[in-house]
């Protein structure tokens, strides 16, 4: 049986996030401070989040990850 899913560390690394979440491939996160540079960061003031993704072995352990920054437009609902 999976342990129950329990809401992410905002302070928790990625690695350390696909190790305790056994079935999870992506995460979507704010960036950490000091990950990216402000540059990085501002786009036209659009909001940043961070997307990681893990490849897993046979034995559902992370071997592959990845990450890239998404640049999303508000609204309102």
């Amino acid at each position: 049986m999976n342990a129950p899913w329990r809401p992410p560390d905002v302070a928790e690394s990625d690695l350390a996030y696909f190790r305790r979440n056994i079935n999870a491939t992506t995460r979507t996160r704010f960036a950490f401070e000091g990950e990216f540079s402000a540059d990085d960061l501002d786009q036209d003031g659009l909001a940043c989040f961070v997307r990681a993704i893990v490849e897993r072995d046979s034995d559902g352990r992370p071997t592959r990850r990845a990450r890239w920054l998404l640049f999303c437009e508000g609204g309102t609902a």
